[in-house]
């Protein structure tokens, strides 16, 4: 057989091994070759693809008496000892590995097409189903699991350590472990070989997004990138509480220390204010400083109705502020958002008291701020009123305005009604639940949808029950009552079409957080740093909602509750022009309600009353309302003075490290137990007097260690125990000076005790 006539080697003599292999040597080559082969047992034909030539001679370089007489038959030995191999063998050998190494890339570029040309198959049948399936043949964006297929097969042909996913998938990923949670997450990446990341790579994918959430710190820049990708510079403003465990942890973002009370400076709270490298200044902080038992949620939402919102800032508190607090902190997210290039249109929060008194100020609704300049910026709204409306009493020059939740005001309208001590009176008719508790014991709950519950007074964020006890089906019931006329218009189901911009964003993020613990887990509360953890979760799950829901090609369907709108109403300015609502529109819409009103005041006996005063007329109402609350004793007036100051904004970043330790063996690359006693500095970081009845050496199970790695000293305090320098972690340290474990009363495991 002639190797040169041969263009390419067949499968079979590509996989030739052991005799057979040998025998095609010999006829190929010649016998002399043959034997080198066998005496470098060399095998198998395949393997002559990583060998070289000066490799299978190399043996013949050798001083080696048995192989003498294959020198003399292959090649010529020189005086200096050293081989060369005849030049007709070599061309041989060139020929043959040139062959099998042709063969082999042959094959693996065929099996590259051949992987790809399956692949294309697989994505294109897919795509031809899903397109039937969907009835439309021009589809922009299709579903990722198409991206998601292509990638298990190409993982499929590698080693777990090997696996490599796209951004879609990587998206995807992050989307299941967030809204599913670990156990499900872990379930599915189980029983669905190489088709999700491990948990661990999701962990550090989270660490590494933009949308890192640090106490106290408005993130104004993000919120200018989410203003950009919702097309829409105009944004409203919510804010709102809740109740949180009092807990202390440690910080490694910010390398402080959260759940203290951080101060309030012009009604903006200090971040990263708790930080120390002091032991005794941490047991200081436990001894005497406030803890946070409230957290303040502040939210943005563009003006357009189908974005998701946006956590601007979170910070624990005590609830303890004033309205001037509020007022100056709104006022700053104000500036700050100009400086952005954003316009805060409004603010909206719940019924709150300080609230409604920062709202009066700022709106100047009878109120007066003699020593602030609210306009200071040139940005103010204009808004031309007629003449002729009497019954508009706000400032023609605003800066901002102001939405008071409906939902809590439906809910405190339920409550003053269900209250024992309250007692409501319109005219010759009392306002109290007398008459609807007569109607769920006379007639039939199919009739009305009403449960004892539902008027349970204690239950006071029940708007479930508002809706029922204001629906129609109630109304006509009490319509049949002679005796219950006020309760029948008490409250129309129009009141309860609540406003796009309002502080249920902030209510539902609240909402979303509880619902993150797992399906296992007790807790359903949570501390302020772990607030912050699932705020950067659902800031990841909003960013994916606020671009569309889609990347690249792919797009992520959401579920959503069958009670909601498929299609939500777009509220952009274009279509606000197309609705053409003039100045006399607004004026029939109020003269209606007043009519309508006038009609209610006569079903209880007080249009004689209103007439005597002079005041059953819109005109003649206005004008004894506005007297009324231009009195000193209505009017408010705050000197606050006007505080030019810059505002500082604190631009680091911190590096999320991982926590690990490190163990060294290398002295010097540990940090030293002995220091320099003349360095007064670090001298006061240790400190005994609280580890001076700690006899014990080995801790282990607390991150207590001897030596740690230099570049997480920042992570630890430095202690003495038994005369000996130790370093705890800061985390560690927080649970040694914890005396107590703090649960809300709504935690489950508080209800479970007797």
């Amino acid at each position: 057989m002639d190797l040169f006539q041969l263009n390419e080697l067949t499968d079979d003599t590509v996989n030739l091994c052991n005799n057979d292999f040998y025998n095609f040597l010999e006829n190929s080559l010649n016998k002399d070759l043959c034997e080198l082969f066998r005496v470098q047992a060399i095998r198998h034909m395949t393997s002559l693809s990583s060998i070289t030539i000066d490799r299978i001679i190399e043996i013949l370089t050798l001083d080696i008496g048995d192989l003498n007489n294959l020198k003399k038959s292959l090649g010529f030995v020189t005086s200096d000892g050293k081989f060369h191999l005849r030049l007709g063998h070599r061309n041989l050998l060139e020929r043959l590995l040139l062959l099998v190494k042709s063969k082999k890339n042959s094959s693996i570029k065929n099996s590259d097409l051949s992987n790809q040309c399956m692949k294309e198959q697989i994505h294109e049948k897919c795509l031809e189903m899903w397109r039937k399936a969907s009835n439309s043949s021009n589809v922009t964006y299709i579903p990722v699991l198409f991206s998601w297929i292509n990638s298990i097969f190409q993982n499929l042909q590698k080693t777990k350590n090997k696996y490599r996913y796209d951004n879609q998938i990587q998206e995807f990923a992050l989307l299941i472990f967030i809204l599913g949670g670990r156990n499900c997450y872990e379930f599915l990446r189980l029983n669905l070989p190489s088709a999700l990341p491990h948990i661990t790579n999701l962990e550090l994918l989270i660490r590494n997004q933009e949308f890192k959430v640090i106490e106290c710190e408005f993130r104004f820049n993000l919120l200018k990138e989410y203003s950009r990708s919702t097309n829409c510079n105009y944004i409203f403003v919510a804010e709102d509480a809740t109740r949180s465990i009092s807990c202390i942890d440690y910080d490694v973002q910010s390398n402080s220390f959260i759940g203290f009370l951080a101060p309030l400076v012009n009604g903006v709270p200090q971040s990263n204010f708790f930080r120390t490298e002091k032991f005794n200044v941490l047991k200081e902080w436990f001894d005497e400083a406030d803890t946070s038992k409230f957290i303040n949620l502040h939210m943005a939402k563009s003006l357009k109705s189908s974005a998701p919102p946006f956590i601007l800032c979170a910070y624990g508190s005590n609830n303890k502020f004033e309205a001037i607090d509020v007022l100056r902190r709104w006022l700053y997210i104000y500036h700050e958002s100009l400086i952005q290039g954003l316009r805060v249109i409004g603010f909206s929060t719940d019924g709150d008291s300080r609230y409604l008194r920062a709202m009066r100020l700022c709106s100047r609704f009878f109120a007066e701020l003699p020593n602030l300049n609210l306009f200071k910026y040139n940005d103010q709204l204009d808004i031309k009123i007629p003449d002729k409306w009497s019954w508009f009493f706000m400032k023609q020059q605003q800066i901002f305005f102001f939405m008071q939740d409906p939902i809590h005001i439906a809910t405190k309208i339920r409550n003053r009604l269900l209250s024992k001590l309250a007692n409501l009176k319109m005219g010759d008719f009392s306002i109290d639940m007398k008459d609807l508790v007569e109607l769920i014991e006379a007639k039939s709950k199919i009739e009305h949808n009403l449960i004892k519950s539902d008027l349970n007074p204690k239950d006071r964020q029940n708007f479930a029950s508002c809706l029922r006890i204001s629906s129609e089906l109630v109304l006509d019931l009490l319509n049949r009552n002679e005796n219950a006329k006020v309760i029948k218009k008490r409250l129309p189901i129009d009141a309860l079409n609540t406003f796009g911009f309002n502080s249920q964003i902030c209510e539902n993020t609240l909402r979303i957080a509880r619902s993150l613990s797992g399906a296992f887990s007790s807790i359903t509360n949570f501390s302020v740093k772990s607030f912050m953890k699932r705020c950067e979760k659902i800031s990841i799950v909003n960013s994916i909602k606020s671009r569309g829901s889609q990347t690249g090609q792919y797009s992520f369907q959401f579920p959503q509750h069958h009670k909601n709108d498929k299609e939500a109403y777009d509220y952009s300015i274009n279509n606000i022009k197309e609705l053409n609502l003039t100045e006399n529109d607004i004026e029939k819409i109020i003269n209606r309600a007043f009519e309508s009103a006038k009609h209610y005041v006569a079903m209880v006996n007080m249009t004689q009353l209103l007439k005597s005063k002079n005041i059953y007329s819109l005109p003649e109402l206005s004008q004894f309302i506005k007297t009324i609350l231009s009195k000193s004793s209505s009017k408010i007036v705050d000197y606050t003075e006007d505080d030019d100051s810059n505002y500082d904004s604190d631009d680091d970043e911190f590096e999320d490290d991982d926590d690990g330790l490190a163990a060294f063996d290398d002295e010097d690359q540990m940090l030293s137990n002995t220091f320099d006693e003349d360095e007064e500095e670090e001298e006061d970081n240790i400190t005994a007097n609280y580890f001076s009845n700690v006899s014990r050496q080995n801790f282990k199970g607390c991150r207590i260690f001897d030596k740690i790695d230099p570049q997480q000293i920042n992570k630890y305090f430095r202690i003495s125990v038994d005369s000996s320098v130790k370093y705890i972690h800061k985390q560690s340290a927080c649970w040694l000076l914890s005396t107590s474990k703090n649960r809300l009363s709504s935690d489950r495991l508080e209800r479970v005790k007797e």
